[in-house]
């Protein structure tokens, strides 16, 4: 459940802030970049690098139409 949970809150700052990813991993409770990057990997079968590039296109695609 904690894990979910942050994961969950890390994709919304993926997708919504320009904190690097660094400090999103430490701002949702992981001690290393390294642990966040497999455990959002294992979850969300992409990297948090990936998961915020494809948000920011959606983003676009959604705000041109």
């Amino acid at each position: 459940y904690v894990l979910n949970q942050r994961l969950y809150h890390a994709c919304r700052l993926l997708a919504t802030s320009n904190l690097s990813i660094t400090d999103i991993s430490e701002e949702v409770g992981f001690i290393t970049q390294s642990s966040f990057n497999r455990s959002f990997l294992k979850a969300k079968n992409i990297s948090p690098r990936e998961y915020r590039k494809r948000a920011h296109i959606f983003e676009n695609i959604k705000n041109i139409h």
